[in-house]
């Protein structure tokens, strides 16, 4: 077998956001093999790895983010390794073929030294930019594997004696790449925050447009008709605030719709630019209590879990027809047949599916998926409102007959829903 020109060691602790992880290790995957390296990854969760050429792929037990364990784990990872030239490389890190030509070839000119890249840019939710932060970085080093251990072991010796390290990486001599590896900034890095000292344009000569690798926007419309409900959310960035009593939508501004008012409203005017919009009551912690998402940690939660095939639901229904949506609404509500039997013969869709679907509005899904959900579940409303007005035909069956079209308006979403074979509801936990 060829001995590979080197062996770049790629390690996480997958806490970059899902899309952040899956660009880079597909990049770093084809700029390895372009110029005949070996890939080995140490991981703390399974990889999936379509398409990916890799030589080995170790799991890592230790789920522990600190230093010394970041350190054993290259250090099982550089073990593998079938080449004398080491090449760390992060999840969050792009890296383009030339830089591990280049690093390669520094090794071999200084085989006793660490080879650090000083040519590395960032990239936040703004666009590229030009770094302030020391640029000796573990994710921007090379060397032989004698004089990588060496200096890693070094390192986890000094975090036993005096219980952390004064400089996370060690000294080295410095190359610069010909292109840019870019450092991917998000909400989980291990480093933490690091500032930008001037942004770049949106678009690098090699790299391309930014949006193309930044971890997919979100923005969570957070629902309730009183204020002192919506006071009571701590603010984060992803997070809109709706108070649905003060939308301005004339005859149809009744709590009898609940969360509905927020569809019939473009609640999203001025906020539209996310790539996943949701919908999430104010009141979803009281709601949801056994779940660990909750809504000061919904956002990273969620992230994660963002994919264009799947909808986000804290309530997801059964997909058996003897406990799906269809059997618990008649079940509860047994004089809302009718409606719903019209809602199937109006708009053309399946009252039973065998398909996972979801409860209330609390959800989250790509924004063609959100617009299309918006412009079905307004046709349906516009049919039945203006047959029925509010006064839909079905009784309360002891549940607040003050609820009684909200509770018709959620099952128009849970149609949809069930109904579209392309999308995967998923359950939040």
């Amino acid at each position: 077998m060829t001995t590979p020109l080197f062996s770049a060691v790629y390690y996480s602790h997958g806490r970059a956001p899902l899309q952040v992880r899956q660009h880079c290790l597909a990049t770093t995957s084809a700029a390895v093999a372009a110029i005949g390296g070996e890939l080995i990854t140490v991981t703390w969760e399974p990889l999936v790895l379509e398409d990916l050429v890799v030589s080995h792929t170790i799991v890592w037990p230790q789920h522990v983010a600190m230093h010394h364990n970041l350190y054993q784990q290259i250090l099982a990872g550089v073990a593998r390794a079938a080449a004398n030239t080491i090449c760390l490389v992060e999840h969050d890190v792009l890296y383009a073929p030339d830089y591990f030509t280049a690093m390669v070839a520094a090794v071999a000119a200084n085989p006793d030294k660490l080879i650090y890249n000083h040519h590395l840019i960032g990239l936040d939710s703004i666009s590229y930019f030009v770094p302030r932060w020391p640029y000796n970085m573990l994710s921007n080093l090379a060397a032989t594997k004698d004089v990588l251990v060496r200096q890693l072991q070094a390192k986890v010796a000094e975090v036993i004696r005096v219980g952390d390290v004064a400089i996370s990486e060690p000294d080295g001599a410095v190359i610069s790449t010909p292109t840019p590896t870019v450092d991917i900034r998000h909400q989980q890095n291990f480093t933490g925050n690091r500032e930008a000292a001037e942004h770049l344009p949106m678009v690098h000569a090699y790299w391309g447009h930014a949006r193309r690798w930044l971890p997919a926007s979100l923005r969570l419309f957070v629902l309730s008709h009183r204020q002192d409900l919506l006071d009571a959310v701590s603010d984060q960035p992803c997070f809109h605030k709706v108070n649905l009593a003060r939308l301005p939508l004339g005859r149809y501004q009744s709590n009898l719709l609940g969360e509905g008012r927020a569809v019939l409203y473009d609640i999203d005017i001025g906020v539209d630019d996310a790539d996943y919009f949701g919908l999430v009551n104010a009141r979803w912690d009281d709601k949801y209590p056994n779940l660990q998402t909750r809504l000061a940690n919904l956002n990273n939660m969620a992230q994660p879990q963002l994919a264009a095939s799947q909808v986000l639901t804290p309530w997801a229904t059964d997909s058996d027809e003897a406990s799906d949506w269809y059997y618990w609404t008649t079940y509860f509500h047994p004089s809302m047949a009718d409606l719903l039997d019209e809602l199937a013969a109006f708009s053309g869709l399946s009252l039973r599916t065998g398909r996972v679907s979801l409860w209330a509005n609390d959800f989250i899904c790509q924004r063609d998926v959100w617009y299309s959900w918006r412009q079905f579940w307004r046709r349906c409303f516009t049919h039945f409102h203006g047959r029925y007005g509010f006064l839909l035909p079905y009784r309360s069956e002891d549940m607040d007959v003050a609820r009684l079209p909200a509770y018709f308006y959620e099952r128009v979403t849970t149609l949809y829903f069930a109904n579209r074979a392309d999308l995967h509801v998923i359950q939040l936990t």
